[in-house]
């Protein structure tokens, strides 16, 4: 008994230190998990926070360019201005345009143009409060470029926003020059601008409280669309977004930086937390170990003990102490019980071999016991399997000898069969095995699983699969079918995509026009490959082909005006791709040829399109009742993409191409079916 105490106490130290590790675990993971959840919601406020810092700077230069705004509108609706910019009176400049009222006006450049945008008077306001004539350089320039802001030929016409010069950026307000009363007619442009210099910016940040910078726009890659968080910094949070111009672009980068409170302050509070977790946690395990010694395992040492003293003592009638009302006294209760029912388990073990009989019986498949070195012990085949009459006989001789009695049984399955019962005893787990027997009747499939049943014997059990494999290939050749269709559908499509997008920027009309007749034929056969991808045939369902690419083709051409009716009178006709494409580009070429040319200037009309079988050959009828097919034209050797690609298709299918133009247009085209 001293090994059986020294082993409980072993496995006694494995619980406790198990159960330790485990605490030790869960409690990392909280802590990690609750730290991750802080840290993340902390993050979260700090960035809703510089969102509304980026936005509260980005209101602050709104409200510049407003009371700029304000101020450029109140001088540029004045009688004295309306009268300066055609009279240019030296009294009204003298008067007005003086260094102290700029600067209460917080306004350091005036440039007044007239109704050409020429300047008829620019001033800027220096550092020291004097007035210069003249604008900054490159305001003219700039001016030059966005006439729409330098002749405002509107009444109601506004503009505001950033310049960005050579000399540094202005936030500027342009106003059409009008009498006090609003009234014009316009005779030229007010524009007032204010430097965006340190000193204005610095004045923003001392307002909100924030470090606001302003930066030009990055030279490579393009500029950001939404404000940019920078959490890189352990001291500060900053971000930054994009100012628009006043021509509606990008113009500068406002750079907003704020001390990372909310940052420090998530990581004082996630150390508090993280170090009371540790002392309820370490609390919590020293605990529950104590409760687990005392109440658990003590007692599970004893019943393990007894177990034991039954399972080596030779009296099959004792039992285990049962004290208590807890789980480890049902236990206890359990294993007496079980103690009970072994003592009359012999006929049950009886009936449930022969259930196992049964159930097996019932098996569709070869079962064999077979030990390592290929000893067939046991055998049981189907009755539908010719082996099934010798497999008493079978019992006793090896795999090699069956392989010499049956020569469809080639060496090469045998070795593969040794090599799984060896794979499967050294590993424990099931080896399958798959090969074909050509019995006279064709190649048959079957399926073997090897599963060791002990160190020296295994069970293998195989199981003819020639239907399911035969079904496998169809579905894979079937789905590997419809995938292929599928990706040139979607390409067709792509291509067909690109090409409407190229037509819509062409200015060219001719070239638009072609660029859509090559989006049309595209179209023709991306649809024949989707037909084929939802479960067609390249045959089946032509006549709903033609409708969609009629209806595709009149909705270009016609829109909804409902001027143009097309009939299909088209058979469902077995046709193989390499026939299906050409005479679906065929009838695309030639109704589009109909609907673009035979009805001109709005008038109405009708086309007929049909295809019929008879006699080994196919006929394909398309006629309008249009202006007529022009007489000068070759039909057979045209000018025209669509008409030579009608020809050389006609010539794939060795098919007969004829037109008559007297009444409207006609083109019938005829090829043999095979």
């Amino acid at each position: 008994m001293s090994g059986y105490t020294l082993g409980s106490c072993t496995m006694l130290r494995r619980i406790l230190l198990f159960t330790g590790i485990t605490l030790v675990v869960m409690l990392l993971f909280i802590m990690l998990a609750t730290r991750t959840v802080l840290n993340n919601g902390f993050a979260l406020v700090e960035h809703g926070f510089m969102i509304r810092n980026i936005a509260r700077a980005q209101n602050a230069f709104s409200e510049q360019e407003k009371s700029l705004g304000a101020a450029t509108t109140d001088w540029a609706t004045w009688d004295a201005t309306y009268r300066f910019v055609q009279d240019r009176n030296a009294g009204f400049r003298d008067t007005n345009v003086r260094g102290d009222i700029l600067a209460n006006l917080n306004v350091d450049v005036m440039a007044f143009l007239d109704r050409n945008g020429a300047l008829a008077f620019g001033a800027t306001l220096d550092k020291d409060q004097t007035v210069t004539r003249g604008v900054p350089a490159g305001l003219l320039e700039w001016l030059a470029f966005h006439p729409s802001m330098a002749r405002m030929a509107d009444a109601s016409a506004r503009a505001e926003g950033i310049i960005v010069l050579p000399g540094g950026p202005l936030l500027a307000a342009a106003r059409p020059i009008l009498d006090s009363a609003g009234n014009g007619p316009v005779h030229g442009t007010l524009i007032m601008c204010r430097f965006l210099d340190p000193m204005l910016v610095d004045q923003i940040s001392r307002s909100l409280m924030l470090t606001v910078m302003l930066l030009p726009l990055p030279a490579a890659g393009p500029a950001p669309e939404g404000p940019v968080i920078d959490t890189s910094r352990e001291a500060v949070i900053s971000g930054s977004a994009v100012l628009a111009g006043a021509d509606g672009r990008p113009a500068l980068v406002m750079k907003v930086t704020f001390p990372r409170d909310i940052h420090r302050q998530a990581v004082v509070t996630s150390r508090y937390f993280v170090a009371w977790l540790l002392v309820i946690g370490v609390v919590f395990g020293a605990v529950v170990l104590i409760v687990i010694q005392t109440t658990v395992l003590s007692r599970l040492q004893k019943l393990s003990g007894d177990v034991l003293s039954i399972g080596t003592g030779a009296d099959p009638s004792r039992r285990v102490t049962v004290r208590g009302r807890d789980q480890i006294a049902y236990l206890g209760a359990a294993i007496n019980g079980m103690l009970d029912a072994l003592e009359g388990s012999g006929a049950q073990l009886l009936q449930s071999e022969q259930r196992n009989r049964a159930f097996l019986d019932a098996i569709p498949d070869a079962i064999l016991r077979v030990t390592r070195d290929g000893k067939i012990v046991d055998a049981r085949f189907p009755p539908h399997v010719s082996l099934a009459r010798e497999q008493d006989a079978l019992v006793g001789s090896s795999l090699r000898e069956l392989a010499r009695r049956f020569p469809q049984l080639k060496d090469r399955l045998v070795e593969d069969v040794y090599g799984a019962l060896g794979q499967a005893a050294e590993s424990g787990e099931p080896v399958t095995l798959e090969f074909s027997i050509d019995a006279g009747q064709g190649e048959q499939n079957f399926e073997a699983r090897v599963a060791a049943s002990g160190d020296t014997e295994a069970i293998m059990v195989a199981r003819e699969t020639t239907a399911q494999k035969r079904a496998q290939e169809a579905q894979r050749h079937e789905i590997l079918l419809k995938e292929i269709h599928h990706r040139v559908k979607n390409n067709l499509q792509v291509i067909s995509s690109l090409l409407s997008l190229q037509a819509t920027a062409a200015h060219d009309k001719r070239v638009r026009g072609l660029l859509d007749e090559s989006r049309h034929r595209v179209r023709s056969v991306a649809l024949i490959h989707d037909r084929l991808y939802r479960g067609g045939t390249a045959g089946s369902g032509y006549a709903q082909y033609v409708r969609d690419l009629a209806d595709q083709l009149v909705r270009f051409y016609k829109g909804d005006s409902g001027l143009v009716e097309v009939g299909i009178d088209v058979d469902d006709i077995a046709m193989d791709m390499d026939m299906s494409v050409p005479v679906g580009l065929i009838i695309n070429e030639l109704l589009t040829n109909s609907l673009a040319h035979a009805f001109p200037e709005g008038r109405r009309g009708a086309i007929s399109v049909s295809m019929k079988h008879a006699d080994g050959r196919i006929e394909i009828g398309i006629s309008d009742n249009g202006v007529g097919f022009p007489p000068e034209i070759d039909y057979r050797n045209p000018s025209s993409l669509g008409l030579r690609i009608v020809n050389m298709l006609a010539q794939q299918l060795k098919a007969t191409l004829q037109v008559d133009g007297t009444r409207g247009t006609m083109f019938r085209v005829s090829f043999p079916s095979a």
